[in-house]
């Protein structure tokens, strides 16, 4: 039976799955922006120092559905590990959400937990796809986005994937993965294969 079959049997499996999902519970929320860069810098510290938990909660959040994440990582092309990611989102994420909760402000603000626990899954998706880029180009390190450029932006005092300002890049080269997860999430009744 393909990851697609299997799939399809459980359909809104996820919302009882969350019930028990741990909530990622950064010291700060709200618009990091807002925040002094020793908040910000406290949320970067409690990702580094969490990472390899939260990659073991999604680990074993994604096994349910069939997806091998740590052979898929460990392999030298990723490209179906994301496929099997992508494929969960297009039939896992549509029955989580919820209009009413599912805006920038909420995201921002949100606790992670109860009610808002899909921005824990979101997070921890986003650590993945971070991991998997730190693992392979080593150039790129996770930090804090603190280029006065970006003061407007979303990414601005929060962790993100960079190449740091220097040599060849006149401006960091920034991935802020859960900001993409994020959207893509609010975007899932329009995901398709």
């Amino acid at each position: 039976m393909g990851l697609l079959e299997s799939l399809k049997g459980k359909v809104g499996a996820t919302p009882r799955r969350l019930e028990n999902y741990p909530a990622y519970q950064a010291p700060h929320r709200g618009p990091a922006a807002r925040l002094s860069v020793e908040d910000a810098n406290a949320n970067l510290l409690y990702l580094l120092a969490h990472r390899q938990e939260r990659l073991d909660i999604l680990t074993a959040h994604l096994g349910t559905f069939g997806i091998e994440v740590k052979a898929g990582a460990a392999a030298s092309d990723v490209q179906p590990l994301l496929e099997n990611i992508h494929q969960w989102t297009v039939q896992e994420w549509p029955p989580l959400y919820d209009k009413r909760m599912s805006t920038t402000a909420r995201w921002l603000a949100s606790t992670r937990e109860g009610e808002e626990i899909v921005y824990s899954l979101l997070m921890d998706v986003a650590i993945l796809f971070g991991e998997l880029v730190v693992a392979r180009r080593s150039r790129f390190a996770w930090a804090l986005d603190l280029d006065p450029e970006n003061i407007e932006m979303l990414s601005y005092k929060r962790p993100v994937v960079q190449i740091p300002k220097g040599g060849p890049f006149p401006a960091p080269v920034i991935l802020d993965f859960e900001h993409i997860v994020v959207g893509n999430f609010f975007q899932c009744q329009t995901l398709v294969f």
